[in-house]
């Protein structure tokens, strides 16, 4: 459970003040076949926001302390872009990121990434007062372009007749294994400091390789997942 001290405790919404936070860049396996071919997904991450989703609360009004069970459920949701999701297996870039942010790090976990579970705790409510409990969702954004290993030689996935390169995006939710509770129901929003992460170069030297001369499967799987090349 986050600590009191955590500024991101007393509000709904905590953004960093800089805007979007990188936080990670991975390279995930899309397919290979050896000695043939192998497409790549290069994945960055981003931090968007932090927000307090209230779950429960609770009004005891006798003399005496109340105590309370509480559920809550832990998993990545994609809110858009699931087809990129699906066939890149984005959930395995999350796990393992830390976000430090003010005096405070978050590391997701395993059930908050690729597996889900349901938590349950129990919280005390004092005699004659409120209790609200919120559970951390973490709003984060994936950028997504591509590398082909082919003609013994790996090239950026460009533009259809062009040499920009092809993205995709996805947005992503974590809800975690944190919660907090307060006496009081938390609103409004504030932008916190968030430390940016320092990323490697999966690119560097590669030439771009327009889409339509990509090879006939790597072409096939981008557009099932609704990349076709097209600039926007």
């Amino acid at each position: 459970m986050p600590k009191g001290n955590d500024p991101v405790t007393k509000f709904l919404v905590s953004r960093p003040q800089s805007g979007d936070v990188l936080l990670s860049r991975s390279r995930q396996t899309v397919y290979s076949a050896a000695g043939d071919e192998a497409l790549y997904a290069i994945v960055t991450n981003y931090l968007v926001q932090i927000q307090n989703d209230k779950l429960m609360s609770w009004d005891n009004s006798t003399s005496a302390a109340q105590s309370y069970t509480q559920e809550y459920k832990t998993e990545l949701k994609v809110t858009n872009g699931s087809e990129v999701s699906n066939t890149i297996g984005l959930s395995a870039a999350f796990k393992g990121i830390t976000i430090s942010a003010e005096h405070s790090e978050k590391t997701f976990h395993s059930e908050e990434t690729t597996t889900s579970k349901t938590e349950t705790t129990r919280v005390e409510v004092a005699p004659r007062s409120e209790l609200f409990f919120y559970q951390r969702k973490y709003v984060l954004r994936s950028d997504v372009y591509f590398i082909l290993d082919a003609w013994n030689e790996e090239w950026i996935v460009g533009s259809w007749e062009g040499y920009d390169v092809s993205h995709a995006r996805c947005d992503v939710e974590i809800h975690s294994n944190d919660y907090i509770t307060s006496e009081t129901s938390l609103k409004g929003e504030t932008t916190i400091n968030v430390d940016a992460a320092s990323v490697k170069d999966f690119d560097a030297g590669l030439r771009i390789r327009k889409f339509e001369n990509c090879t006939e499967r790597a072409k096939g799987t981008m557009r099932a997942m609704g990349v076709n090349g097209l600039r926007h």
